[in-house]
């Protein structure tokens, strides 16, 4: 049986559409909603990576400021002359730098820094490249670079040819330029090196270059020196022209292979400009003759001022500076200190190549070491050529402010004490000679003393009857003593007013003013000397009543009636008589004339900022305010404090200061203030007591002789025989130490850069 099924309501069918599509609605919301939490999770994850990004760019910008930022700091360091090893490996220490704004605000620092070679600059070799680490860092960020840069001076012109050019500028008015040119033939044997002219075309009020010397070397290569100085009234641009020709007319050009190099000196306060006092040149195994004399070869050709025409005969590691020579200070036949104390710099032109004997490489070496009398000068700069035949060019000097007192004498003497003291007595008594006594017939009075070496001798001090020895009887200084008596006169007298002159010192008083050391000299109010206060014999330094033994003069009889003495000592502080002229601070000192000396001491040391570490020393003498001389030393360094050093061994203050040398050092007594109108203060003592002594500074303590070395050596250091080199001196007046520049421009070079894998 089937059933028929009925219909459901309308309502109901319409109540199930609504919960579904209710249900429908639901789902595509979910689906949205689950859409759109994915599609925020990725874009922040992308924001979050592009931010990154941005961070990582923003330091590896920084990084590369940090290259740029290096290569600034090489370039000033070459510009000023002071690019070395610690120009580069100083980066590393230097603090982070920042940089950016905002969200982008990040640092960058230097994390090494690496010098090639690994002591370079200065004396040493020249600083070819510097490897520094750069990080940049950006929040969480950081990015390296290694950079190879370098930054040096080309001090000059160097090649090929017959006419050159050294450009010159000058920053301040009355600038003098010194110039050294070096030049020979391509081939290694035989040949001129011609002689060598200067012109300038410069603008402004440049005048004419002159040649302080000129000078074709003679010997195997023949290389040639020539030193040329000009003068700008106005700081500018200026051109400075040099050739090489024949004596022939029309003039014949030759080519040369040629180096030049050039330094500035600027005249100092006060000072309205620098003058060329003199000049002198040689070279080993020379002939000299004037410049205008129509050559033969081999021939050397020199220009000086005035007439001057001589060479002198040079050794290879010595040579000697003539008398002929303007700044020498045996100038002609008589001795004329004015001429070195007219000047206040030193200037060598060097030009060399080593020996090469045609097969095998090249020697490189150079000259090392340039000294006057054992004082070292300062290499300024060298530059070689690129040619290939490893010539060079140097420039050299010493700085040393002048001074010559042309009417004082000076005293290094200083008054001690002022007191009354008796030499010696005045006795009666007798002689036996033959039996070899004396016998003293009255008592010695309060003050007075009988000494064994005592000369007994008539009241007119012209008999001497013998040297009192020992005493044999009776009480000493009593009527009836009888001493042994050796020498003397065979006369015997009796009952005769004697006197007895002695070294032994009896003191009446204490010192009224001041007070006696062992080691002063004992003089009358006349200052005529009795000799120094050497050992204390009895009672109490400075008190009445004690005695001392006198070192280094005679015998003498100073009664109580004309006892007043005076002890002097040693000082510091030079008494000048008759001065006209005071020397300047800074002065090295010399003496030329006189009794005394200050005599250098020979150390060996390193100087490092401002620290002088003294590892050997000859004495214990080195003072505050002592002139330093030095290769590789700055001009005027002098001592400006003990450290651990007391005069010998150990460390001291210096200024100004430097970048780190070594190796042997010459210390001199310098001035070190001025007082009053005839007097000043040196640092050291004087080695030999002062007493109508002539001064003098600037060059002259160059130029005195010493134990060692004569009036006017030169040696060389790093020359060896057959080297060839020809080199010439010249003296200025009126310089400014404090800013001695090389000429030249700036090389600056980077190859690029990597990046460090973090």
């Amino acid at each position: 049986m089937h059933r028929i099924a009925r219909h459901q309501p309308r309502q109901s069918i319409r109540h199930q559409s609504g919960i579904v599509a209710l249900m429908a609605v639901l789902l595509l919301v979910t689906a949205v909603v689950f859409a759109l939490t994915q599609t925020l999770g990725m874009s922040g994850a992308a924001g979050s990576d592009n931010l990154q990004q941005l961070n990582s760019t923003a330091a590896f910008f920084l990084a590369e400021s940090g290259v740029e930022d290096a290569q600034a700091i090489l370039r000033g360091a070459a510009l000023t002359g002071t690019n070395t090893n610690s120009s580069c490996t100083g980066l590393a220490s230097l603090p982070a730098v920042s940089l950016g704004s905002g969200n982008l605000q990040g640092t960058f620092r230097y994390s090494a820094a690496v010098s090639t070679p690994t002591v370079c600059g200065g004396v040493n070799p020249a600083c070819t490249s510097c490897a520094v680490t750069v990080q940049g860092v950006v929040r969480s960020s950081s990015r390296s670079l290694i950079a190879q840069m370098s930054s040096n001076r080309a001090d000059g012109v160097e090649g090929y040819g017959h006419q050159f050019t050294l450009n010159l500028e000058t920053l301040v008015d009355n600038t003098f330029a010194f110039t050294h040119l070096a030049y020979n033939p391509q081939t290694n044997w035989g040949g001129d090196a011609v002689a060598g002219y200067c012109q300038n075309n410069g603008p402004g009020s440049l005048t004419s270059c002159t040649e302080s010397w000129k000078l074709a070397g003679t010997y195997y290569n023949n290389t040639a020196s020539q030193g040329v100085f000009a003068q700008a009234a106005n700081a500018g641009m200026y051109t400075i022209n040099e050739e090489l020709r024949t004596f022939a007319l029309p003039p014949v050009y030759t080519d040369r292979n040629y180096v030049q190099a050039g330094v500035t000196f600027r005249p100092a306060p006060g000072i309205a400009t620098v003058s060329h006092v003199g000049s002198f040149a040689g070279s080993p195994n020379n002939i000299c003759v004037a410049s205008a004399t129509p050559r033969t070869q081999p021939i050397t050709y020199y220009v000086g001022e005035g007439t001057n025409t001589y060479c002198s005969r040079y050794a290879y590691q010595t040579a000697q500076l003539d008398a002929s020579w303007t700044c020498n200070p045996n100038s002609g036949t008589t001795v004329d200190w004015t001429n070195a104390a007219n000047a206040d710099t030193l200037i060598a032109g060097f030009g060399g190549k080593p020996y090469y004997g045609g097969s095998g490489a090249r020697n490189t070496n150079q000259l090392s070491g340039l000294s006057v009398n054992g004082q070292a000068l300062y290499r300024q700069l060298t530059m070689s050529g690129t040619q290939g035949d490893t010539m060079y060019s140097q420039i050299w000097f010493a700085y040393n402010p002048g001074y010559y007192a042309t009417t004082a004498s000076a005293t290094s003497m200083a008054l001690a004490a002022t007191f009354t003291a008796t030499l010696g007595a005045t006795i009666t008594g007798h002689t036996t000679n033959g039996a070899g006594r004396f016998v003293l017939d009255s008592n010695l009075g309060a003050d007075e003393s009988l000494n064994v070496g005592d000369a007994i001798m008539n009241t007119g001090g012209t008999t001497n009857y013998g040297t009192l020895g020992t005493l044999r009887t009776g009480t000493a200084g009593q009527s009836g003593a009888v001493y042994n008596l050796s020498g003397g006169s065979t006369i015997s007298v009796s009952g005769t007013a004697l006197r007895s002159y002695s070294t032994v010192m009896h003191l009446s008083s204490a010192p009224s003013s001041g007070a006696m050391a062992l080691g002063d000299t004992v003089t009358n109010t006349a200052a005529s000397s009795y000799g120094v206060l050497g050992s204390r014999l009895s009672g109490t330094l400075n008190t009445a009543g004690s005695t001392y033994q006198l070192t280094g003069g005679a015998p003498q009889h100073v009664p109580a009636s004309t006892n007043n003495m005076k002890s002097w000592r040693d000082s510091t502080t030079i008494s000048l008589t008759g001065a006209t002229t005071l020397p300047v601070m800074g002065s090295a000192l010399g003496v030329v004339a006189g009794a005394g000396q200050f005599l250098p001491d020979s150390v060996t040391g390193s100087v490092s900022g401002t620290t002088l570490t003294i590892t050997t020393a000859t004495g214990s003498h080195l003072s505050v305010g002592d002139a330093l001389f030095g290769a590789g030393l700055k001009a005027n360094t002098h001592i400006t404090q003990r450290l651990t050093g007391a005069g010998g061994t150990g460390t001291y203050g210096v200024t100004p200061s430097q970048t780190a040398v070594s190796g042997p050092i010459m210390a001199r007594a310098a001035v070190l203030a001025v007082g009053s109108a005839n007097s000043f203060t040196v640092s050291s003592l004087p080695s030999t007591r002062l007493t109508a002594a002539r001064l003098c500074g600037g060059l002259c303590p160059f130029l005195l002789s010493d134990a060692v070395h004569t009036v006017g050596q030169v040696n060389l250091t790093n020359i060896h025989d057959y080297d060839d080199w020809s080199a010439g001196f010249a003296c200025l007046r009126g310089v400014d130490a404090s800013s001695i520049e090389s000429l030249g421009t700036i090389m600056s070079k980077r190859s690029g850069w990597s990046e460090v894998i973090q």
